[in-house]
């Protein structure tokens, strides 16, 4: 006999945004019923759990810009979050340092946007990055400091907001990699039985838009994903330090360039490749 299941939302991912997405609608729906459906056999398995875990503050968004709310505002939203549930947040700090002479006047492009987007960055000078970042070397005697630029621990975010969904009894469903789609009746069959919903979420991430075309739906978009590899430095090296580095960026390309990422337990990583 096929089993029947009703929720009001089903949510396809159980990444950031998948748990994110249940975790405010249970904030405005107390009584509501909610399944999440995760194609992997654990969370955290993509992009949501293996990312640098740095919580950038806006300095790179010019302001007003919705990458700038979004930044500034998600950075303290989520160093809250790491408060009220105990979980690991260090505020190492940043230092963005020009690798040519060009790049100079980008810092006070920076310096102004970081500002005006509340964050807290300092133009400092040769001696004074020589104190935070011994390693460090500016060719234009200059850089950029951001003291409060923390990282967090990804999975530690994701264990917590599960462990706060189940019990809010949130319904879980992992390793689902086999599923049929019904749009026109509203419902998910897999493990034979069907899940009937009010609300569909797709929450998938990178493939968003193969779970958008099985429902009919943005035909003509497709997502091309990049990934970058970071490379760890050896526990015998002698190079010590004591935050993040980061390059002045081209502003022109979404990406910030090579830089170091230090995670919880003050190991450094360099990349993206």
């Amino acid at each position: 006999m096929v089993k029947t299941q009703t929720f009001d939302f089903v949510i396809l991912g159980a990444g950031i945004i998948g748990l994110s997405v249940a975790k405010t609608l249970l904030q405005q729906y107390p009584n509501c019923r909610i399944c999440i459906i995760e194609k992997e056999p654990h969370i955290g398995l993509h992009s949501s759990g293996r990312n640098s875990g740095v919580l950038h503050s806006g300095i790179y968004y010019p302001e007003n810009t919705l990458k700038a709310k979004v930044c500034a505002k998600g950075a303290q939203l989520m160093t809250d979050f790491c408060h009220q549930n105990d979980l690991p947040i260090k505020a190492y700090g940043k230092v963005i340092i020009p690798l040519k002479q060009d790049d100079d006047p980008l810092l006070e492009t920076l310096h102004t946007r970081g500002k005006n987007n509340g964050a807290d960055v300092h133009i400092i000078d040769k001696t004074e990055l020589k104190h935070i970042e011994p390693q460090a070397y500016t060719i234009t005697g200059r850089a950029l400091h951001s003291p409060q630029t923390a990282v967090i621990n990804p999975k530690a975010i994701l264990n917590c907001l599960v462990e706060r969904l189940s019990q809010k009894a949130v319904s879980f469903h992992t390793n689902a990699q086999q599923y049929q789609v019904d749009p026109q009746n509203d419902c998910i069959t897999m493990n034979g039985q069907h899940i009937h919903y009010t609300t569909l979420y797709n929450c998938t991430g990178l493939y968003a838009d193969h779970i958008a075309k099985r429902f009919k739906l943005a035909d003509e978009y497709t997502i091309l994903p990049f990934k970058g590899s970071y490379f760890q430095l050896s526990k015998k090296s002698d190079l010590h330090f004591n935050g993040l580095i980061y390059p002045v960026p081209d502003l022109n390309v979404p990406f910030l360039g090579i830089h170091t990422v230090k995670d919880m337990n003050g190991s450094v990583y360099f990349g993206p490749s």
